[in-house]
């Protein structure tokens, strides 16, 4: 599979944006190589927030770790496994 470059870019950008704290999310797109079917999905990282509250079972921060928002991920699963469904 090759990614597009925009796509590349914009992974870099919301890593650029993120900065200094880790950036986290997915990227989507065919089994094949059309490039206009690629996203990215820029999720939320949520290991500040478990930090605080259990710093004992949740060490790192989001300077040195990430935890994505597991209810974002499931959204986006399920976006894309009622898509599928649909086809």
């Amino acid at each position: 599979m090759k990614i597009p470059d925009n796509i590349i870019q914009q992974c870099f950008d919301h890593g650029l944006e993120s900065y200094p704290e880790e950036a986290c999310g997915f990227i989507s797109g065919p089994e094949g190589e059309n490039p206009k079917s690629f996203s990215v999905h820029p999720m939320e990282n949520i290991i500040n927030r478990l930090h605080q509250q259990d710093p004992e079972n949740h060490p790192r921060s989001a300077k040195d770790g990430y935890m994505i928002d597991p209810l974002e991920q499931l959204k986006l699963c399920l976006l894309y496994t009622s898509d599928a469904a649909d086809e």
